[in-house]
């Protein structure tokens, strides 16, 4: 499965496009987009991927995303609460024309928007301010929600810090077909990683030979491709610790780790602790 374009129709007399979701889970495609995107999960955890960045999220998780970058907040298979909800709002980068984005006083937020490559992670306390605002604009007319929009982007610009993601990835895509190749490949990790996966499987996805796609993969990614499947089998097994009861067997089987011995190791190897370590952080004695 290769990452989904999604064309952003903001609609009639709307200048970009705000989305309120209530959904059983979060479990849309990874998808790109020539829109930037700030994306606010209020409630729901699981994974988050963006470009080739791989990181768990909880509750209030505040992104914004640059245009083009694949992404998707994946809610995790099990846990509670199992009603995901997400205000996702959707602009184009040069909303209000050339001539707007000349102006002194938005000549800062423009310096701002073109640093964000991948990602920034918004954190408290600028993300309760911004998402106070973000809460307002679903109900808000038209001229309310650009006010909103343009306040959130001079918060974000004038914040001492934020932190960027960075995509490893595309630090050392050299062609657009290496670029298409690798989020292919990705998109199908992410669809499948929960079960077993063979560089066979993966290569014929990539039309490439196993080595091929070995040294392809961890040419970009900087990482081995199994290792990636690993961290993402990992971050799984993290969010089911965080948020069920299930037995550390069961989180293994549904992380997709084919034995607990292997699922030991490998989850120490990447969190430095063991499963049950883990919960009890979360959970208490």
């Amino acid at each position: 499965m290769k990452p989904v374009f999604e064309q952003v129709l903001p609609g009639p007399e709307r200048s970009f496009k705000v989305i309120m979701l209530d959904l059983p889970a979060l479990e849309g495609p990874y998808h790109y987009h020539p829109e930037m995107e700030l994306t606010w999960v209020v409630s729901t955890s699981g994974s988050r991927y963006v470009g080739g960045h791989l990181a768990g999220y909880e509750p209030d998780d505040l992104v914004l995303v640059a245009p083009g970058v694949p992404h998707t907040w994946l809610s995790s298979s099990e846990g509670q609460p199992r009603q995901a909800q997400a205000i996702v709002v959707q602009f184009d980068r040069r909303i209000g024309g050339e001539a707007f984005w000349q102006l002194p006083a938005m000549q800062p937020v423009d310096r701002f928007l073109a640093s964000v490559s991948t990602a920034v992670v918004v954190q408290d306390p600028l993300k309760r301010d911004v998402t106070r605002l973000m809460a307002q604009m679903p109900g808000a007319c038209e001229t309310s929600r650009l006010l909103l929009l343009l306040q959130i982007l001079q918060m974000l610009t004038l914040a001492p810090h934020l932190d960027y993601l960075t995509d490893d990835a595309s630090r050392y895509l050299v062609q657009g077909h290496d670029r298409e190749r690798f989020q292919l490949v990705y998109s199908y990790l992410i669809s499948n990683f929960r079960r077993p996966i063979t560089l066979g499987e993966v290569s014929a996805v990539a039309s490439l030979s196993p080595p091929a796609l070995s040294r392809f993969f961890t040419r970009v990614a900087r990482k081995p491709l199994m290792q990636v499947v690993a961290a993402m089998r990992v971050n799984e097994a993290c969010s089911l610790l965080r948020t069920t009861s299930l037995p550390v067997s069961e989180v293994a089987l549904r992380s997709g780790f084919g034995n607990l011995s292997h699922f030991n190791k490998t989850f120490r190897n990447v969190t430095n602790c063991t499963p049950f370590d883990y919960r009890q952080r979360f959970t208490g004695p």
